[in-house]
């Protein structure tokens, strides 16, 4: 008897992103997918994209201190 079954497909991945790069930011992505020793550049995209890390940094606190500094450099002293 034949198997009515379905064979499982062999990729786990359906879905496709899409990005837009330069011609300058495509070498350098494909320099840093070769650095990487991971072989694929969809292998590489994935681990960066789902491991790596953006770091925000409040600057809002320096960003008045220099309006404070460049204040006081704008005063000037009369005798």
């Amino acid at each position: 008897m034949e198997s009515t079954q379905k064979q499982p497909p062999r990729r786990k991945r359906h879905t496709t992103l899409t990005i837009r790069a330069t011609e300058d930011e495509k070498a350098l992505i494909m320099k840093k997918t070769e650095w990487s020793g991971l072989g694929t550049f969809n292998l590489y995209a994935l681990t960066m994209l789902i491991r790596g890390e953006i770091k925000k940094i409040d600057l809002t606190h320096y960003h008045e201190l220099a309006k404070e500094v460049r204040s006081i450099g704008t005063k000037v002293i009369h005798f």
